[in-house]
């Protein structure tokens, strides 16, 4: 600029002009540093309230335009008596004086209300102010959503800066091809190679072959000989410099994420943003109280020029359920009996009709030394003490049922005798055999579950276990089509082998004992109200419809379920409090008065809660005189 200027300006004019624009920037950058002086001089900042005062007249508001996540649009406005028009959307800066605020809380969350109030005197439209609400939840500190008051100038030149930076990527060559000289490489094919050239208006089809046996040259000489290598190197130079251009043109980006608004303030007065904010509380059993600041600061020109002191914080404090619940234990009843039985399954594999016990054989290793582990853990146990053990083996039906009744009983016979010699708890322990013969109840069980059996073939089978006489039984199903796949692939699995394992509690005389425990469940379901997870405690505990059902219920809104309950609660105080809250819930408010009426007269502790608690305070409120 300077030497576009000085080429058209007579030099004292030119020297004149710079001054005039020197004086201007200084003039702008003194008023800055003046307001803020006046801002400090008075103390001046934005304010968080509480903001319960009605919507103000209409005439007290004042005309603004929005930008949500940087898209300007026009609020919504009316027409004053005066003609003028007025905005619709926000509130005047007037609000009450309390710093506290008693809320309540729903399923587990609390919403937070209150108003940030933006005075005329702190704006500027060439400077944005940012606020920046601060939530402390016990030890935990959490930033809200930022609030942006920006002003109509500073607006402009962020804009003005997207466009300049627009202008710089414009610049940007997309298209390679306007780095090769086409006039060029035309002009030297026609010269040079004529027979080349005429390609360019000959539709024609050729090959690639035929096309490079008429070009001396290769194609990537050629257009690397007329390629504009400077303009190739500026190219890269302006793709290299995007980012730094950004921050030189961009100098305060327009923020889209993790802001609640962006107003830009069109002309001057004040501000009000009434901000609502839910908090989830679950899990914070102590959680009394949240404190809510607020930080403020000015930038211009995207530089931070001041921060604000911190105005007084507000407090809410929480009025929860959760301290209703009924947190004495539950126990259930049990009955404990002296004599138990323990009956396990093994397979243990036998040679087809033979009773000698093979430990190599199948899995058998394995299977004994799990059965050897049983009884030395059983034999270890403080509790109950282990009487004897009762051994059954049982048969598959090929051959007589006499002969495999035997034979499951000689198998039984075996395993007594292997485990009083392998086992060091044996030795001292008695075994019981027993035969039980073929095992025809598990292979009809085997048979029902079996996928490669079709309908058809199971209707025969069952029909055929209706006979009575179980060799003939077996006879006849050799004749089936399928008798060949169940003697193969189910027989085997029937050589099974019963174990039972008698035991008695130690140190008991008597064979029945009624015992109390306490009763988990519920217990972790008055864990969850403690928690304020109301929703997983009516899950846990609607079964019992108890108190603590009711509490849970409360906590849902589950508001008319809670009524049945508490009515069945024998008209204790807690329960009629609780009862007034459910039905001023659902909008039967004049017997919410009673019952909170009745609480009070019950146990008078509960005149001081109403008081903290919303709910019962706008009862208070609209019914002060009938109320405690």
């Amino acid at each position: 600029m300077k030497t576009l200027l000085a080429a058209f300006l007579p030099p004292h004019l030119f020297r004149a002009f710079v001054c005039t624009s020197v004086a201007i920037t200084a003039a702008c950058s003194c008023s800055s540093s003046y307001h803020i002086s006046k801002i400090k001089e008075n103390a001046l900042s934005g304010e968080l309230a509480l903001g319960e005062e009605p919507l103000p007249a209409p005439d007290t508001l004042r005309k603004a335009v929005v930008a949500e996540s940087g898209d300007p649009s026009v609020m919504e406005t009316f027409i004053d008596d005066d003609g003028s028009q007025t905005l619709a959307d926000r509130l005047d800066a007037a609000v009450v004086t309390a710093r506290f605020r008693h809320v309540s809380e729903h399923n587990g969350k609390v919403s937070l209300a209150f108003s940030i109030t933006v005075p005329e005197d702190i704006q500027d439209d060439r400077w944005q102010l940012r606020y920046q609400p601060v939530l402390y939840v016990g030890d935990d500190s959490t930033r809200l959503e930022r609030i942006f008051i920006t002003g109509a100038k500073y607006r402009r030149q962020q804009l003005k800066g997207y466009q300049q930076y627009e202008r710089y990527l414009g610049r940007i060559v997309t298209d390679t091809t306007q780095f090769v000289s086409r006039e060029q490489l035309e002009v030297f094919l026609k010269r040079n190679l004529p027979s080349v050239y005429r390609y360019r208006q000959d539709s024609s089809f050729v090959s690639d072959e035929e096309f490079e046996m008429a070009f001396p040259v290769t194609e990537h000489e050629a257009v690397e000989h007329f390629t504009r290598t400077a303009m190739i190197r500026r190219n890269e130079r302006l793709l290299a410099g995007r980012e730094k251009m950004f921050r030189k043109y961009v100098k305060s980006p327009i923020i889209s994420s993790g802001l609640r608004l962006d107003t830009v303030m069109a002309t001057g007065g004040g501000y009000v943003y009434e901000y609502v904010q839910d908090v989830d509380i679950r899990k914070r059993e102590t959680l009394r109280r949240i404190d809510l600041a607020l930080d403020c600061e000015v930038y211009e020109e995207g530089r931070l020029v001041y921060s604000f002191p911190r105005p007084e914080e507000l407090t809410f404090y929480i009025s929860s359920i959760s301290s209703f619940a009924d947190r004495s234990t539950r126990y259930v009843k049990e009955i404990s009996l002296r004599r138990v039985d323990v009956r396990k399954t093994y397979s243990i594999g036998f040679e087809r009709g033979s009773a000698v016990l093979d430990t190599a054989f199948a899995d058998n290793a394995r299977v004994l030394g799990n059965i050897r582990e049983e009884l030395e853990r059983l034999e270890a146990d403080g509790e109950f003490a282990l009487d004897s053990v009762g051994i059954c083996a049982s048969a598959s039906p090929e051959g007589l049922s006499s002969l495999n009744t035997m034979l499951s009983g000689g198998r039984s016979n075996a395993l007594c005798s292997y485990f009083r010699k392998t086992s060091e708890v044996g030795q001292d322990l008695p075994f019981i055999a027993r035969s039980k013969g073929e095992d025809w109840e598990t292979l009809s069980e085997v048979v029902a579950g079996d996928a490669r059996l079709d309908i058809f073939d199971k209707e025969e089978f069952f029909s055929l276990c209706d006979i009575k006489d179980e060799d003939v039984r077996e006879s006849r199903m050799q004749r089936e089509k399928w008798y060949g796949y169940v003697k193969d692939s189910l027989y085997p699995g029937l050589r099974r082998v019963y174990m039972e394992f008698f035991l008695h509690r130690r140190d008991m005389v008597r064979d029945t004992v009624f015992t109390t425990r306490p009763d988990t469940t519920y217990q972790n379901g008055v864990l969850a109200l403690r928690d304020r997870e109301y929703e997983k405690a009516y899950t846990i505990l609607r079964e019992y419809n108890d108190f603590n059902t009711a509490v849970a219920c409360i906590g849902t809104d589950r508001n008319l379920s809670a009524l049945a309950i508490l009515d069945n609660c024998e008209g204790s105080a807690e329960a009629n409090y609780l009862a007034a809250i459910a039905l001023a819930r659902i909008g039967r408010e004049e017997e919410a008065v009673e019952r909170f009426d009745k609480a009070c007269a019950q146990n008078a502790s509960l005149i001081h809660r109403g008081n903290l608690d919303p709910e019962i305070s706008e009862l208070k409120r609209k019914y002060g005189r009938r109320l405690y």
